[in-house]
Parts: C-alpha cells; sequence; structure tokens
C-alpha cells in the first residue's frame, strides 16, 4: 500500500505537472519530449503490474488505490493524445493500446468503465480543432472563406523545414484517399532551416449579421493541430 501511495500522490502528479510545465516553455517539446516518453511508457507498465497484484489479493482498499492510478494514468494519456507534439501524441495513443491489450483481463468493471471514458475523452478533445474549423461551413459548402463566419489562413516563420515535411507527411496520410496519394518529395539543404507553418484564423458571425465585427474574437487553429 506505500507503493500504491508513492505512485498516485508523487509519482503521478509530478509527471503530469511536468507535461504542463513543458507545453508552457518555449521549445520544451525539443528537450523533454524523449524523457518523457519513457517516463510514461514505464509509468503505464508498472500501474499494470500493481493492478495485476490489486486482482490477486482481493483487498477493497488495495482495489481502490489501484483504480486510483488507472484514473490518474488515463488524465495523463488524455493530455499527451492532445499534445501539438507527434511524438507525445503518438505515446498517449499506445499507451493506451497497451492498457487494453495487455491490462483486459485484469480489469474490473469500474475500471473498465474508467479506460473506455478516457478513450471518448480524448477522441473528443482530438477532433476539437477539425470541429472548430468545420463549423465554419456548410453542409456540402464549395466555399473556402467560410458560410458562417470568415475563415483565413495565415503564415508564420516559427518552424523548421524537417518539421514542415513531417506535417506536409501526415497531411497526405490522414486527409488523403490511398489512390490520391503521393511521395512527398524529400527536402534538400539545411533540414533546421526556417519555414514557415500554417494556421486557421476563424472569426464566427453573430445572429443577424452578415460580415463579422471588427473586434470579433478570432480562433487560432493551427495545421499540425489539425493533423
Amino acid at each position: 500500500e506505500f507503493g500504491m501511495f508513492c505512485v498516485n500522490h508523487l509519482l503521478l502528479p509530478g509527471i503530469q505537472t511536468w507535461i504542463r510545465k513543458t507545453g508552457t516553455t518555449f521549445k520544451g517539446w525539443h528537450t523533454s519530449a524523449q524523457g518523457i516518453k519513457q517516463t510514461v511508457g514505464m509509468t503505464t507498465d508498472l500501474i499494470l503490474d500493481w493492478i495485476e497484484t490489486a486482482g490477486s489479493k482481493n483487498c477493497e482498499s488495495t482495489s481502490k488505490s489501484a483504480t486510483l492510478m488507472l484514473k490518474q494514468l488515463v488524465i495523463i494519456l488524455i493530455e499527451c493524445t492532445v499534445v501539438n507534439c507527434e511524438t507525445i501524441a503518438r505515446l498517449g495513443c499506445s499507451c493506451f493500446r497497451h492498457l487494453i491489450t495487455s491490462g483486459a483481463e485484469q480489469f474490473s468493471e469500474p475500471q473498465w468503465e474508467v479506460v473506455m471514458l478516457g478513450i471518448a475523452r480524448s477522441v473528443e478533445l482530438t477532433l476539437y480543432p477539425v470541429h472548430q474549423l468545420m463549423s465554419s461551413f456548410m453542409i456540402g459548402s464549395e466555399n473556402f472563406y467560410g458560410d458562417i463566419g470568415t475563415v483565413r489562413v495565415a503564415a508564420r516563420r516559427d518552424t523548421t523545414v524537417k518539421e514542415t515535411n513531417r506535417v506536409r507527411q501526415l497531411c497526405h496520410q490522414i486527409l488523403l484517399l490511398d489512390n490520391q496519394r503521393e511521395d512527398v518529395p524529400g527536402f534538400t539543404g539545411n533540414p533546421d532551416a526556417e519555414d514557415r507553418s500554417y494556421l486557421f484564423l476563424l472569426q464566427p458571425l453573430e445572429r443577424g449579421l452578415k460580415e463579422p465585427k471588427e473586434d470579433a474574437v478570432t480562433v487560432r487553429v493551427t495545421l499540425s493541430e489539425l493533423v
């Protein structure tokens, strides 16, 4: 029980703080991604071992501690899946997959509910940028600039050639059908050279207006968040 206490009140809150602090630090994912990846992966295995141990003991307090660990882990994995960093986002998905494939036989009914609700919440949050973009268009619309509000595309120089090429590859994988895909040409020159990233500027319309107000709130959705 002391080991479970340490995981619940020290390890998992510490990992969550680490992830949130990294997300607010300039270029934080470039320096911390590999460390977070290894830590979260090993913690997932540790919690699966604790859940198996708790199931074999048939003790109510131990079972509650194991379920609390699982809840905190699921919250961390949800936060990982919505991070605008491919390595961490893939980590969240991989750990969810590992939880299900390795812990399926050990989970109790409440624990299964925690995992399923976590996956549903993760899907909802990862699709939120898509919902934001789609809310500006009518069904079957062919208007590039939006039907309900205004959609504009902006570019900013805050990325590298290597990162831009990777986003382009992901766009081909996700947004195109198999018969539409073509190999993305490789880049030449310095992969760390400065390049442009793109984002959508969304200005929703208010009722009764045909044009957005000048002081209307602008919603920013980056291309990397979409993919």
